[in-house]
């Protein structure tokens, strides 16, 4: 079953000074960037020969959850082809 992250129609809000945004999972995150699981987390382990610094870091939403924001993802994506130029 594929399940779409959760979109809103409407534009971002602003509460107490934060943006609404979306979050991604770790199957979304795999999905947009076509990176396998251990790729992702090598990506972030600065003890990793495949670490990049530039990649975006997780957010811990509870004990076992994290989640990334769609939109630093889409930019370090972004961010990706324009260094192939």
């Amino acid at each position: 079953m594929n399940i779409e992250p959760y979109r809103s129609t409407t534009q971002p809000y602003k509460h107490g000074g934060f943006t609404s945004t979306c979050m991604l999972r770790i199957n979304d995150v795999k999905v947009r960037t076509g990176l396998s699981r251990s790729t992702i987390y090598s990506k972030l382990d600065p003890k990793s020969s495949a670490y990049d610094p530039t990649f975006p870091k997780q957010i811990k939403l509870g004990a076992r959850a994290v989640a990334w924001l769609e939109e630093e993802i889409d930019t370090w994506l972004q961010q990706q082809v324009m260094m192939r130029h």
